[in-house]
């Protein structure tokens, strides 16, 4: 097996045939482009899952590889030397993985033969095969828009230095973009179109395209593009070596023409080479300054498109007094739950992405650790009755003491892409989870932009929230958007019984489906056809809609308790419901049913009333009392709707059963009154065939039968 380097030498020797450019081509063409038609769906994006496509960053290595050479050779090769090129690229990039995914597997064998528990993902050489091969941190929408956003405050110094505005990067990129799609369309019918034709731009069709001067085009080109014959890119003599085609995607091949091998690539670069030219300036702390408000202002409007703004805070300050104990980037009170979220502005650095295992972890505890630290500190002084918080303007805003806070999640955001975080952060990240204090959330803004945009209302996020952190050791993926799309089908409520559970990336292609429709602007389902979406048509998930602007604690803990139903069970309630209102609606009475979830041990009631609400209230508190005891439930709730379906009132009784004689009575009388109405209605004893009396069509014993006491199991 030869070696890494020698792999690497072998690959830059192929990159000098004569045409190989357009074997790169048509790689790229085919591992980048999704072919649809009508309506976009998951199953169009198969081929960005495929084993056989090569990621982003080994298309990387061989463009980097390409413009070393200082000439490129745009000859068109014969069919039969284009088939070499791409199998010769192939076996050599297989084999690059092998060699790099060496020590993995080595210690891997190792520990089987020594039967050590260690895990080998905890060694940076092991990590580096993780951090090169991950996959997309990010749409190319989502590195441009943020991009704009990100350097709007440097507009000035951009124009002065670089002649263009940030806005005017995104406009030449969709243009690039729009060109590209025309030309692929035309290269199928047109046979005498070559490879690098397809993805050859000139500044003429970027100015038509766009409207912009031609000034700012030619700028925009030389700022992000490269020319081979200008000796660039020497010092890249292995794959960790820095790569300016990272940098400077765009290739120059004339005065007037450029090769966009990656709009995905164009878009990172966009987002985040301006920095690093501002970096070596007189702008550079403004720069810095500039970048930690745009992920502040970011991460605020991306949950005030979920909370009422009234409860996000930002840059709090915790204090009992006048020395400030600790600092929040953005605090979020919703009801009796705060989320406490610390952001950061690092990255991975050269060296760590060359698996120095002291470099790894120092960036790891500059850009997570540190961060979570500040989170859990800040939530310990907040649950302490003593403290207090203030703005940064020194005017207080809550006392969480007075709101009741039962839970507080330390949120860590990130602003850049930070490959194989998952993995780090299970390996690395040290944390002391309480009953109030739950375990973290590490993820980058990419990820928050998808799930605020996917999760449209507080219980939807928070339950989520909830369901994530919990179960962050069960659930394995390479990256948070894969477990995300993992929720968003089937809910991410995960079987105990199971150590973990590994979630493949092509999980999400539902996901990018839905992301690409509503942003992209492509036709097709703006929803993932999944648990989340179908709980939302539900009447249960109508009422929660309805009751989340209350803000009160039942509220969340029922929200909460139904999120950890299946979808069988939201249904069948929902059912009952339904059919409690229409008898409602029919004859003025009172309607209510109850059940008794077993494995949870809690039980719901629900009336259907518009009775006066005092009364209904008192009524409800009484049956939930009732019916808690009589299952020697933990948690019980009650809850009162209108035939119209509007919430009314709810209840939440929670404490360990313990025995009443008193409440026993109450429940024998109960029992009598419940087998009365049943032979009434019935002219007989309710029978286990009998259809349930809750309306749900299914024979009782199949049904409520389940759900009620042992006493009352015998009629």
């Amino acid at each position: 097996m030869p070696t890494e380097q020698e792999i690497f030498d072998s690959l830059a020797t192929l990159s000098k045939s004569p045409g190989y450019v357009q074997a790169l081509t048509l790689l790229c063409l085919r591992d980048n482009a999704v072919r649809f038609s009508g309506e976009l769906t998951g199953p169009d994006l198969t081929n960005l899952y495929s084993s056989n496509r090569l990621l982003r960053t080994e298309q990387s290595v061989l463009l980097g590889l390409l413009i070393k050479n200082q000439v490129i050779d745009t000859t068109m090769p014969s069919q039969e030397q284009l088939e070499e090129y791409i199998k010769s690229t192939e076996d050599l990039l297989e084999k690059l993985h092998y060699a790099i995914a060496e020590p993995l597997t080595e210690s891997m064998k190792q520990n089987l033969a020594s039967q050590n528990v260690d895990n080998p993902l905890a060694i940076g050489d092991s990590l580096r095969e993780e951090m090169f091969y991950a996959g997309e941190a990010a749409f190319s929408y989502q590195y441009i828009d943020l991009a704009v956003k990100k350097y709007r405050r440097d507009n000035t110094w951009l124009i002065d230095n670089k002649g263009f505005e940030i806005e005017h990067a995104r406009e030449v990129f969709e243009a690039i973009g729009s060109i590209l799609g025309a030309r692929a369309h035309e290269a199928f019918i047109d046979p005498d179109s070559t490879p690098l034709s397809v993805i050859t731009v000139s500044v003429g069709d970027v100015v038509q395209k766009s409207n912009l001067s031609e000034t700012v085009v030619r700028n925009l080109f030389v700022a992000f593009s490269i020319d081979p014959s200008c000796s660039c890119n020497h010092h890249f003599n292995s794959i960790d070596d820095f790569n300016q085609a990272n940098a400077k995607p765009l290739i120059s091949i004339s005065t007037d023409d450029i090769i966009v091998f990656n709009l995905t690539a164009v878009a990172e670069a966009i987002y985040v080479s301006p920095f690093h030219w501002m970096k070596d300036s007189d702008h550079k702390d403004k720069a810095a300054e500039n970048r930690g408000r745009f992920t502040e202002d970011f991460v605020q409007e991306r949950l005030s498109s979920i909370f009422d703004p009234g409860d996000i805070y930002r840059n709090v300050t915790i204090s009992p007094g006048r020395r400030p104990l600790g600092e929040i980037d953005i605090l979020v009170v919703y009801c009796n739950r705060a989320l406490v979220i610390q952001i950061k502005s690092k990255q991975l650095t050269l060296e760590a992405r060359r698996g120095n295992d002291k470099k790894i972890r120092e960036d790891f505890e500059k850009a997570i650790q540190s961060a979570y630290n500040q989170a859990e500190s800040c939530a310990e002084i907040l649950a302490d009755s003593n403290s207090y918080v203030i703005e940064a303007d020194g005017v207080e805003i809550v006392d969480p003491t007075c709101h009741g806070i039962v839970e507080f999640y330390p949120i860590c955001i990130i602003s850049d892409n930070y490959p194989s975080l998952n993995t780090q952060v299970r390996e690395f990240l040290s944390y002391k989870p309480t009953a109030q204090l739950r375990p973290p959330l590490v993820a980058d803004v990419f990820l928050l932009d998808v799930a605020t945009e996917m999760l449209e209302s507080p219980i939807e996020f928070l339950s989520y929230l909830k369901m994530r952190v919990e179960h962050r050791e069960q659930a394995v993926a390479r990256d948070e958007y894969t477990i995300l799309g993992f929720h968003l089908q089937h809910n991410l409520l995960l079987d105990p019984k199971f150590d973990w559970f590994y979630m493949h990336d092509d999980i999400a292609m539902d996901l990018d489906a839905a992301m690409l429709v509503r942003r992209g602007g492509i036709p097709g389902s703006r929803d993932v056809d999944g648990y989340v979406s179908r709980f939302r048509k539900t009447t249960i998930g109508k009422i929660l809609r309805s009751i989340e602007d209350r803000k009160e604690p039942e509220t969340i803990e029922l929200g909460f308790l139904l999120a950890q139903l299946s979808e069988s069970a939201v249904n069948d309630i929902s059912k009952k419901i339904d059919y409690a209102m229409t008898k409602g609606r029919r004859d003025g009475l009172r309607h209510d049913f109850s059940l008794y979830i077993g494995a949870l041990n809690v039980g719901l009631t629900v009336h259907c009333s518009n009775e006066e609400i005092a009364r209904t209230k008192q009524y409800l508190i009484t049956n939930s009392e009732m019916r808690k005891y009589d299952s020697r439930a933990k948690t019980w709730f009650g809850i009162c709707i209108a035939n119209d379906m509007t919430f009314r009132c709810g209840v939440r009784l929670h404490q360990n059963w313990e025995y009443n004689a008193q409440m026993e009575r109450v429940v024998r009388e109960w029992d009598r009154r419940v087998r009365q109405d049943q032979r009434i209605k019935y002219g007989r004893k309710l029978g286990r065939n009998d259809r349930c009396p809750c309306g749900s069509g299914k024979k009782f014993k199949r049904c409520c039968m389940h759900n009620t006491s042992k006493a009352r199991r015998r009629y």
